[in-house]
């Protein structure tokens, strides 16, 4: 496992690492500088990213939740204090654990374990949300296909749907892509009638 440490100061640097060294084959890399900081997370690729602000500034805190909104892996913040205006900043940016006034060599696997596990349920969650959208867009360009075909051919739901879905078919393509180049075609026409 790659754990890439943030934080400016050594000594909170190291107690983070020694917390990351009890994860199985764990391999830790610290950097101090977060300048290019995207570029540099994806070069590095790690894991789980450990971002130490102890007692950070607001736009500290800004820059590390830009960065987890940005980037595709668990992040865990460690802050000393933090209202709860901080606390909602970070979960909107998808902050996977976010530790105020936590920090202690013991607890650091157990954060990294908790960030890692609610990472991949919040991406199983945005996939299912994207699935979710993509059906219903697919949905709603079958019911506009189905519009077009009852009102050109004077078909009811059922036999505009059978046509669609038996025209699919013998195309071999998915019924809202040929409900697409129908909608598509329907507005050619349209717009060459004007």
């Amino acid at each position: 496992m790659n754990v890439l440490i943030i934080a400016s100061d050594d000594a909170r640097a190291s107690v983070l690492q020694q917390g990351a060294t009890e994860c199985p084959g764990a391999r830790v890399e610290k950097i101090r500088d977060t300048r290019a900081l995207l570029r540099r997370l994806a070069t590095l690729e790690p894991d789980v990213v450990l971002i130490d602000l102890g007692s950070a500034e607001p736009g500290a805190l800004e820059e590390a939740f830009a960065a987890s909104r940005a980037v595709r892996w668990p992040i865990a913040v460690f802050v000393d204090a933090a209202n709860s205006d901080t606390v909602q900043a970070a979960i909107e940016a998808g902050v996977a654990a976010f530790v105020v006034d936590g920090f202690a060599a013991s607890r650091i696997k157990p954060v990294i374990d908790v960030a890692m596990t609610r990472f991949r349920a919040m991406c199983r969650l945005r996939a299912e949300a994207s699935e979710a959208r993509l059906a219903l867009e697919e949905r709603k360009l079958i019911e506009r296909g189905k519009a077009i075909l009852m009102k050109q051919n004077g078909l009811d739901e059922d036999q505009a749907y059978q046509l669609l879905r038996r025209s699919a078919m013998r195309q071999n393509r998915k019924m809202a892509d040929l409900a697409r180049s129908l909608i598509a075609a329907s507005q050619l026409i349209e717009e060459s009638k004007s």
